[in-house]
């Protein structure tokens, strides 16, 4: 697929065609399955330790 680069607008004809390039900035944020998976149980484990604090927390207001 080529685009056009210069444009000229007297005659609104193309001067210079160029080839499209599909950049993403999508693509470079990819990440893998195994670093899916450690962010994943660091997530994991910080919601897990909120969650110890706020049952002992609800467990000493309840005494």
């Amino acid at each position: 697929m080529y685009v056009c680069q210069t444009l000229d607008e007297a005659s609104n004809t193309c001067m210079e065609w160029v080839a499209y390039n599909d950049y993403s900035l999508l693509s470079e944020l990819a990440i893998t399955k195994a670093e899916m998976v450690t962010i994943g149980g660091q997530v994991g484990a910080i919601l897990s330790i909120i969650l110890a604090f706020v049952m002992v927390f609800k467990a000493l207001k309840l005494m």
